[in-house]
């Protein structure tokens, strides 16, 4: 690549692509279907310094995503109409060190890490009178799944006299890379009921959530 010193962008090519689509369906009057897809993937280099791109340094990184949002809408009366929205999301982060470990400087890193979201919201939405009802649920669970190394690859970027922690991952000191895998889950529920209730000129907002 050529630039104009002395901004001068090093390894920093990428590309990005997503498709999104919607689809919309109507049996009944009183009942409407609809459902969101979206793929997402976008893959680029990290950009070096002088120093990381003499030293061969070619480290990069991938995001993936997709995304499934249906959703149901009934209309029971003028006054009252229920909706449900089911949905699930995963995103999957990749990042790449280089081939040759001590091309990485001042340390080698990689990562594996994925979130998956999925859950449902349902509500319920009522005007009569002077009211302005609304209530709902949200139910959703997160799994996060993460797995990533580390190493020094610096010999001058760790004094082992202050940093005697860090002296069993230097790899120039005969050290191991470290290795971490982890996964967890996140459960949530959630309830609420709200009422804007209208007296002329005057609007009272109540409402409550657990």
């Amino acid at each position: 690549q050529t630039c104009a010193l002395p901004i001068c962008p090093l390894h920093d090519a990428g590309n990005s692509e997503t498709i999104f689509n919607r689809l919309d369906y109507q049996p009944t009057g009183k009942d409407a279907f609809h459902v969101n897809l979206l793929l997402a993937r976008n893959w680029f280099e990290i950009p070096n310094t002088y120093d990381q791109q003499a030293a061969g340094q070619d480290q990069r990184q991938m995001s993936r995503t997709y995304s499934i949002a249906p959703g149901y809408v009934h209309t029971f009366s003028s006054s009252m109409v229920a909706t449900f929205n089911p949905y699930l999301r995963s995103d999957f982060i990749h990042y790449y060190p280089s081939n040759n470990a001590f091309a990485d400087q001042p340390a080698t890193i990689s990562e594996n890490r994925s979130l998956k979201n999925y859950g449902m919201r349902g509500d319920l939405s009522l005007v009569k009178g002077v009211h302005n009802f609304k209530t709902g649920i949200q139910i959703s669970r997160t799994h996060l799944n993460e797995a990533f190394g580390f190493g020094i690859t610096d010999p001058t970027y760790v004094d082992p006299r202050e940093q005697p922690g860090l002296v069993p991952f230097d790899l120039t000191r005969g050290g191991h890379l470290l290795r971490f895998q982890g996964a967890t889950n996140v459960y949530q529920f959630a309830w609420y009921a709200q009422d804007a209730l209208t007296f002329g000129n005057f609007t009272l907002n109540a409402g409550f959530r657990l």
